[in-house]
């Protein structure tokens, strides 16, 4: 009888163990191309946060910032676990379906609030992980902080990044705030470009244009 319920207890323990193993682990997570110098996804992105909770998975995008509530489902959760920091979901880029991976964030609970992305907390997360460092131009060292500050570029004094949210937007999601005006930022393996932009463009009302001012730093 000892033997029967030891069996019983350890089938048990062990089938909670596998489970844990098979589920996402709770925290904020956001798609892995979002946060990748290098292989930055710069089209329209509906999804691209994504909380898991005790029970249930919300999903936050430009559009839907509040989130589209999911109870959990563990059968799905095996499917797409990759590991206990990725997860892999189905979002739309560009207006196709696509099986994208989604990464845990380390420090970012304060990316969602009660009333969903916190936009101002999204941004300072996306400076420090995309833009803060150290850069070099000419015989000179860039330093852009963590807090949106700029050292030594001149007049150019202050950062952020501009992430998209709502429907009427004519820029592309590698869009930064210098000094309060528009610029682009695009990242080679060994640079940083800085792109202003000029002007909506009249042709095609959903981009905007380009200026010649452009700024080359050395990562």
């Amino acid at each position: 009888m000892k033997k029967s319920i030891l069996l019983l207890i350890s089938i048990i323990f062990f089938g909670c163990i596998n489970n844990q193993k098979d589920q996402y682990t709770e925290g904020i997570y956001c798609l892995k191309s979002y946060i990748d110098k290098d292989k930055f996804e710069s089209n329209y992105i509906e999804y691209f946060l994504i909380k898991v909770t005790k029970d249930k998975i919300i999903y936050y995008g430009t559009v839907n910032t509040w989130g589209s509530v999911y109870n959990r489902n563990l059968t799905e959760e095996k499917k797409s676990k990759v590991n206990d920091s990725i997860i892999s979901f189905l979002t739309i880029i560009n207006g196709e379906n696509k099986l994208e991976e989604f990464i845990k964030l380390k420090d970012a609970n304060k990316i969602v609030d009660e009333k969903g992305i916190n936009i101002e907390e999204f941004k300072k997360y996306l400076n420090k992980s995309l833009i803060a460092g150290s850069y070099k131009l000419e015989n000179k060292i860039i330093k852009f902080s963590e807090n949106g500050t700029i050292q030594n570029l001149d007049s150019l004094k202050t950062f952020s990044i501009n992430p998209r949210f709502g429907t009427c937007w004519w820029y592309d999601y590698r869009t930064i705030v210098i000094n309060n005006q528009l610029w682009k930022f695009d990242f080679t393996k060994k640079n940083l470009i800085l792109t202003k932009y000029l002007k909506r463009d009249e042709v095609n009302e959903t981009k905007a244009e380009l200026s010649k001012t452009k700024i080359i730093l050395n990562r």
